[in-house]
C-alpha cells in the first residue's frame, strides 16, 4: 500500500509510483496488488477496504474449513502443517 499520494503532484504521480514499484521489486512484476491511497481525501481507500474485507472473509472460510476437518478427524494432530490425511 502506498499512502500520501496526494503529496505528489498529479502530473508526476503515475510515473513516480511506477518508478518506485519497479525499483522496489527489482524490476520484477508485482506479485500482489498494490493499493495507491490518500487517506486524507479518501482516494483509493474504498478499494483497499473491500480487498481487506474479501481477504478476511476468505480467511474465515479457511478457518471454518479447518475446524470442520479437525472435528471430523481429518487433520493429523501430529502434523504441524495441518494437512488432511487420507486414512481418516
Amino acid at each position: 500500500m502506498l499512502n500520501k499520494l496526494d503529496l505528489i503532484p498529479e502530473e508526476d504521480r503515475e510515473e513516480r509510483v511506477a518508478n518506485f514499484l519497479q525499483a522496489y521489486n527489482n524490476g520484477m512484476p508485482m506479485a500482489a496488488s498494490c493499493f495507491k491511497i490518500s487517506a486524507i481525501n479518501g482516494t483509493g481507500c474504498r478499494q483497499l477496504i473491500y480487498a481487506l474485507q474479501d481477504a478476511l472473509e476468505e480467511m474465515g472460510r479457511t478457518k471454518q474449513d479447518t475446524n470442520l476437518a479437525n472435528s471430523r478427524g481429518l487433520i493429523d494432530e501430529d502434523n504441524d502443517a495441518g494437512y488432511a490425511t487420507r486414512d481418516a
